[in-house]
């Protein structure tokens, strides 16, 4: 990940790039590159931070998604206590699959987050609202959800740093997921628990050993699934 201001009021220009390569199986190695721009106003006592990236991302050396983003996250003036902070956030993000058909889609997020941060520990709560706008000929059409988000982060010790974090998503379609064969409309409810420890090995880089267990539940069978996964990653943020 590499960082720099663009401006004097405070705006921020970023790439970044991660890869993944498999032992096996290398037609599913990934790659993606993102580059954006943040930028932050003030409106009276309201703070609003707004973004926008442009990102790719390869699949077994192939261009498999494109992806636009538009987001602001705004501070209103709240009488909360100074540790305690409240956040609503807003954004657009425009997906499309080179390689597949009928599958672009546009999703609207509007999410709430409340955050606590006291000295070295950090917690945040979110719930947001999406809705995810395709064309009728994707399997189960355009689909509305739900999304519930907790996390956790302290240090261990001097240099160690600590996190953990749940996710839970829910997914409705609109529409049967494919009449004459499967048609019951797709309700997908999805958990993920993450764990990571950092370790720094330097100014602009550290380790990172993640820990995931993801629980993935649905009305239609075929598509349930379990996952566990466990990533030891080097990352570097210049300059």
């Amino acid at each position: 990940e590499y960082l720099r201001d663009v401006s004097s009021n405070g705006s921020i220009g970023f790439v970044q790039y991660q890869g993944r390569r498999n032992d096996t199986l290398s037609q599913y190695n990934s790659s993606s590159l993102y580059a954006g721009i943040e930028s932050p106003y003030r409106f009276g006592r309201w703070t609003v931070r707004a973004s926008g990236m442009l990102g790719q991302l390869w699949l077994g050396g192939r261009t498999y998604q494109r992806q636009l983003q538009l987001q602001a996250r705004i501070g209103p003036p709240l009488p909360l206590p100074g540790s305690v902070q409240f956040n609503l956030m807003g954004g657009i993000t425009r997906t499309e699959y080179l390689s597949l058909d009928n599958f672009d889609a546009t999703t609207y997020e509007l999410r709430g987050q409340l955050s606590y941060r006291r000295a070295s520990l950090y917690s945040s709560f979110s719930l947001g609202a999406l809705n995810d706008v395709s064309s009728e000929r994707r399997p189960g059409g355009s689909r509305k959800g739900l999304s519930v988000n907790l996390l956790l982060r302290h240090p261990i010790g001097a240099d160690v740093g600590a996190e953990l974090a749940y996710s839970h998503q829910a997914w409705d379609s609109s529409l049967p997921y494919l009449p004459g064969l499967i048609s019951e409309v797709r309700e997908q409810r999805t958990d993920v628990l993450r764990g990571a420890l950092t370790y720094p090995l330097g100014k602009n880089q550290k380790l990172q050993l993640e820990g995931r267990l993801v629980r993935n539940r649905e009305n239609i069978s075929i598509f349930q699934y379990d996952n566990k996964l466990l990533q030891l990653s080097w990352q570097w943020q210049g300059p």
